[in-house]
């Protein structure tokens, strides 16, 4: 029996394999790789450091808290003077490598009142680096800093020159109000020898503190008294201070200039009493003291007028005025003649021009501000659209931390909250603030100053000055925004 053949099966042709794909991907990314490191190759750079501080081959090498390299290897100087560290940065962190750039190990560290490099004692002291001024060459040599550089920009170093160094010593802090603002950066001898050299340096924010007139003591940290009534009294500032020794200083009221950085001072073995009740008014802190700068100047003027019935006799006032919508704004007093004063009034001087001021109708009509009203075009040297933005202007509800402003030429003087007393008016809204503390300025200089708000630059009022109290009058309400 014949069986029959059998028939081919027709199947279409299985689809390619793509198990290319991952292949050519890896490949691909290989090849990206590579391109990238011929593009930007990585760098080699040695620094030199005087102590290693237990860092080890692998640490990285940060700027701005990135690590952009690491250390490839650590050993000894061939003089045996320091620790050379072979350095492998990143190929986009080359430019880092030029001419300023600084190195330092870093470390955990208690200085001046404040611990740093927290982090290194569970991962271990890594490298840090600071670029130098844009521009720069390029370097591959450099000499480590024995420690994180002072940010001495607005900073302030100064000289202190006493007989012995006593029990201060480097790191020591410098205090001011037994806060810590600063620290002691060297101790040595003069170049002749004859005496002890102390190099301070002070935050920014508290620079302005230093002036002319400072007075600089050590503070060892522990003072011991006794006496009949009162027994033995031990006083501790700070354990930092017992250990490393410390410097203080205060600055009295008027303390003249700011100083300048290498400006010298004689170092006290101790506080003279009267020194720790000086209340300087010096604005401190951080940011800028005119936030937004200040748009307008205040005008310096001065008021004439006669008095007198039978023997006429002419007397003056003077103090400052500001230029705001089309008006003057200043202090009542100024801007009114007084009632003794002649039935044609005053006449006020300012901006090279002089103006007619009309006599107070009472005692009343002097307190407080006033205003103006001026016609025509005003002096060259005073533009005819000045005035203080009024985005800038606000009612403070509560005496605040403010700037005194006059002279251009002037610093600010800085008041505190703490220093005002509101005024406030049978309905409770604020009439005025009020110090019965004059602080030493001169009434002439700062009579019709601007009031200033730390926080925001804002102008809040016009400063009226009294021989013995200070009060800030609020802007009227037609000045502030509706």
């Amino acid at each position: 029996m014949n069986e029959p053949l059998p028939l081919a099966r027709v199947e279409a042709p299985p689809g390619r394999s793509l198990a290319w794909i991952l292949p050519a991907i890896t490949l691909l990314a290989l090849a990206l790789l590579a391109y990238e490191a011929w593009r930007a190759p990585a760098v080699e750079v040695r620094v030199r450091v005087a102590e290693g501080h237990g860092i080890a081959p692998g640490a990285p090498l940060r700027y701005r808290g990135v690590e952009v390299g690491r250390v490839a290897s650590v050993g000894l100087a061939q003089d045996l003077g320091g620790v050379e560290l072979a350095v492998q940065l990143d190929g986009d962190a080359v430019p880092l490598a030029r001419e300023g750039s600084r190195f330092w190990v870093e470390r955990p560290r208690i200085a001046s009142g404040a611990v740093s490099g927290l982090e290194t004692l569970f991962a271990g002291p890594h490298l840090v680096v600071v670029p130098g001024p844009p521009g720069g060459s390029a370097r591959r040599q450099f000499e480590g800093l024995p420690s994180a550089p002072l940010d001495a920009a607005g900073g302030l170093e100064v000289v202190l020159e006493t007989p012995s160094r006593g029990g201060v010593t480097v790191g020591a802090p410098v205090q001011y109000r037994q806060l810590p603002v600063g620290r002691v950066l060297s101790v040595g001898l003069t170049s002749d020898g004859g005496a002890v050299e102390l190099r301070l340096w002070i935050e920014p924010e508290y620079a302005p503190l230093v002036r002319a007139r400072t007075r600089f003591w050590e503070a060892s940290g522990l003072s011991l008294r006794a006496g009949l009534l009162d027994g033995i009294q031990l006083d501790l500032e700070s354990l930092e201070s017992l250990l490393l020794g410390g410097v203080a200083f205060a600055t009295p009221p008027e303390g003249g200039a700011a100083a300048r950085t290498g400006q010298r001072f004689a170092l006290a073995a101790g506080a003279d009493p009267k020194w720790l009740e000086w209340r300087p008014s010096v604005a401190v802190g951080a940011g800028a003291l005119l936030p937004g700068g200040a748009p307008v100047r205040p005008s310096r003027a001065a008021l004439s007028f006669e008095s007198g019935l039978l023997w006429s006799s002419k007397r003056t006032r003077s103090g400052w005025v500001l230029a705001i919508d089309g008006q003057l704004l200043g202090p009542a007093d100024l801007l009114r003649a007084p009632e003794g004063a002649r039935d044609s009034g005053g006449e006020l001087e300012f901006e090279g021009r002089a103006v007619p001021v009309p006599k107070a109708a009472d005692a009343a009509a002097l307190e407080g501000l006033a205003t103006l009203a001026l016609e025509g075009t005003p002096g060259a040297s005073w533009p005819a659209d000045a005035s203080w933005p009024k985005d800038r202007r606000r009612a403070p509800d509560a005496p605040e931390d403010v700037l005194l402003w006059a002279d251009g030429a002037t610093e600010p003087i800085a008041v505190s909250a703490s220093r005002w007393t509101a005024l406030r008016r049978d309905d409770g809204s604020l009439r005025a603030w009020r110090t019965e503390d004059g602080m030493g300025l001169d009434r002439a200089e700062w009579h019709g100053a601007l009031v200033l708000a730390r926080t925001d630059g804002a102008l809040l009022g016009i400063l009226r000055a009294g021989e013995k109290e200070l009060a800030l009058w609020p802007l009227p309400p037609e000045f502030l925004t509706n």
